[in-house]
């Protein structure tokens, strides 16, 4: 639904705003990056923050009140409602933990990026330190272009006149905010209703496609079955919202 969309954006927005702060280049924001974006990226080296005490013993009741639930209800056919719900609060409270923020050279922090998405179980993903192919370090410098005119040099640290940069936040591939020099002529976004008419043509169309494709069709029906019966624990992220008895399947809108 594109209100969820937005409401999602805004909740990646604000957790970009604060990692900003590291000192990063870029932050990329979506609700989901398409297969192999990081390629062609390098990913920088870096150690990840240690936990405190306290978050460490946290860390450790969580895994073990997740670990006893999947003991007390492998033999279960469904999990109650209470139970589902408490292995959805572990798993987000976990992964803010793990999470951690990487001690990296500043330097290359300086170059590097962020991407900020959600994960296939609905949780916060970020992921630190990747470097663009057009940001890496030239490989020769000319030992007279390292003086400044101040008598600093640049080495393209993290700092530009004891400043820490600005980290440049892009929501889908765009700037949330104006670029010095850009003009007012830019691509606005699609109108919501706009929007919610184009979503369901693609779900009408996602809808036809699948029913003239019987052998996809069923294949898609199968795995829906197969991790309900053996994956109980594992949400599922496919299109396809399955139920076996009178009722009759069907499939999600795209948001």
């Amino acid at each position: 639904m594109p209100l969820l969309d937005r409401l999602v954006t805004e909740k990646l927005k604000a957790e970009a705003e604060t990692i900003a702060a590291e000192g990063w280049k870029w932050i990329a924001v979506a609700v989901d990056f398409p297969y192999g974006h990081t390629n062609g990226l390098r990913e920088i080296d870096g150690e990840p923050v240690d936990l405190a005490e306290e978050e460490r013993a946290t860390l450790e009741a969580l895994n073990a009140e997740y670990a006893k639930i999947e003991e007390d209800y492998q033999d279960a056919d469904e999990l109650p409602d209470e139970i589902d719900q408490r292995l959805g609060e572990i798993e987000a409270a976990r992964s803010v933990l793990e999470a951690r923020p990487l001690i990296c050279d500043p330097v290359e922090i300086a170059r590097a990026g962020v991407f900020v998405s959600i994960d296939a179980e609905g949780l916060l993903s970020i992921a630190r330190g990747y470097v663009r192919p057009e940001d890496e370090a030239p490989c020769v410098v000319d030992p007279e272009s390292e003086a400044q005119d101040d008598g600093e040099t640049t080495d393209d640290g993290p700092t530009t006149n004891g400043v820490v940069q600005r980290a440049v936040i892009t929501v889908g591939g765009a700037p949330t905010e104006p670029v010095e020099g850009e003009d007012d002529d830019t691509i606005k976004p699609l109108p919501d209703r706009l929007i919610t008419e184009l979503t369901a043509h693609r779900t009408l169309a996602l809808r036809n496609a699948l029913a003239n494709e019987p052998a996809v069709a069923f294949q898609a029906v199968l795995h829906n079955f197969v991790l309900a019966t053996f994956y109980r624990f594992a949400p599922s992220g496919g299109c396809l919202e399955m139920r076996s008895g009178p009722r009759r399947s069907l499939l999600k809108r795209p948001a």
